[in-house]
């Protein structure tokens, strides 16, 4: 009598592996890695070079519009090639390019060029994705939360090491030290590192292939959606790409000028060190709750509140002063706008799922990316006008508040899934929250 086959829990050790796995690639294996690092960079390199504030926010700039011409041919590749020479040939190479840079003259072509390279090299998030996708269904949200939720716990401790890099090495220094992590990073992807159609467990047959005769060794029909084209002619797609943009053409490049201006409003440079890392401590809650919510709550609507409390956070900043609220609004500023962020983090990846399934995850995601890209490769470089026009942050941070409130408008019209959590075409009949659109 053949056995019955069983279904591998979505936490088993095997899953939680290549989980974390993706979790190294979130954190390193980006371009978009060092520009954390930057905002701390941004007065030392200027004072030292001579470069304006907008001048040096343009390598913010350059790579994203780099990682936006790249994303889409960089999708193609990893649904059509695979995730693993892909992703393993972007990682060395952002880490070899973070090492160049400790090499940095005052040459602005050679810096802008160099993070040109790195966001080029570096637009592979949508393997990860992928990877996360094709693996989990049941609980897709939450592990795509867990992983969001153990980045920023991580990431807390950047802050700390880039300051005490900064303080012992100079800025010269964070660029050797963080490059020879990537490239160790890179070592692990070379040995850890799989493929979303061998991610089946040694010896295990899904139900389909039991009752179907199909081989186990053949692709999982997770990886069944919406070609590209079929994507783009849903209003989904263009909806989730203009609610993107409407709060990133300036709070996007926010991130740059966050640092410089909580010490133009009176505070130490440790103390808003310790912010950043206490925010990055509290944002996994966000984060958790992002992903539950997905798994939970049968609409993409779920969006809107997180992108209301990314207004509020930048509410709170237009009144912060060090004799104005002082450290406790400080604190809970910094901490929304984290959490506004990682709250979000696993819902994008989550909604492509549902939204177009996996065929063509990876080119999908990566033309919503270069889109957004694209346009806020504007935005640290205007934040960074508005400040040098206006001596002030103000009039960028008003309409950083009015984005995010469009940008939640936006998600009232995005209308019903197309597909269940384990990639069947959702019946017409299906309640939802949300209408068909």
């Amino acid at each position: 009598m053949p056995a019955v086959p069983t279904e591998e829990s979505d936490f088993s050790r095997r899953k939680i592996r290549i989980a974390a796995i993706c979790l190294l690639g979130q954190l390193f294996g980006t371009g978009m890695f060092m520009i954390g690092p930057l905002s701390m960079l941004m007065l030392p390199m200027t004072q030292e070079f001579g470069w304006s504030r907008s001048q040096f926010s343009f390598a913010m700039s350059a790579v994203l519009w780099a990682g936006a011409l790249a994303a889409t041919p960089m999708g193609r590749l990893i649904d059509r090639r695979g995730v693993r020479p892909v992703v393993l040939t972007g990682v060395t190479m952002v880490g070899l390019l973070t090492v160049a840079l400790s090499r940095q003259t005052s040459q602005l072509w050679l810096f802008y060029l160099l993070f040109c390279l790195m966001g080029a090299f570096g637009a592979v998030g949508g393997a990860y994705g992928k990877i996360m996708g094709s693996l989990f269904t049941r609980n897709r949200g939450k592990a795509m939360a867990m992983v969001g939720a153990f980045s920023p716990v991580i990431a807390s401790t950047f802050p700390q090491a880039t300051n005490q890099m900064l303080l012992a090495f100079g800025w010269r220094g964070i660029f050797w030290g963080w490059g020879l992590v990537i490239l160790a990073v890179a070592v692990v992807f070379y040995f850890f590192l799989e493929e979303p159609a061998s991610m089946a467990p040694p010896g295990s047959t899904s139900v389909a292939a039991a009752g179907e005769g199909v081989s186990p060794a053949a692709p999982a029909p997770q990886l069944a959606g919406m070609t590209t084209a079929e994507a783009l002619r849903t209003r989904t797609l263009w909806i989730m790409m203009a609610s993107g943009l409407a709060g990133g053409i300036l709070g996007g490049g926010w991130s740059q000028h966050d640092f410089a201006f909580q010490l133009s409003r009176g505070f130490s440079q440790q103390w808003v060190v310790n912010a950043l890392t206490i925010s990055l401590l509290i944002a996994p809650l966000a984060t958790m709750l992002g992903g539950w919510s997905c798994d939970k709550v049968r609409t993409a609507r779920i969006y809107i509140p997180f992108s209301l409390m990314a207004a509020l956070s930048i509410y709170l900043r237009c009144i912060l002063w060090a004799n104005h609220g002082g450290l406790p609004l400080l604190f809970t500023a910094v901490t929304l706008s984290t959490m506004a962020i990682n709250g979000q983090m696993p819902m994008l990846g989550y909604f492509y799922t549902r939204f177009f399934g996996m065929k063509s995850y990876a080119e999908i995601a990566g033309i919503n990316m270069a889109v957004l890209s694209l346009v806020m490769g504007f935005s640290a470089p205007l934040v960074g006008i508005l400040y040098e026009r206006s001596h002030s942050y103000d009039l960028a941070m008003k309409g950083m508040i009015a984005g995010y409130v469009v940008a939640a408008a936006l998600f009232l019209a995005i209308g019903r899934y197309r597909y269940t959590p384990d990639f069947k075409p959702m019946a017409e009949s299906e309640p939802q929250a949300v209408a068909a659109g």
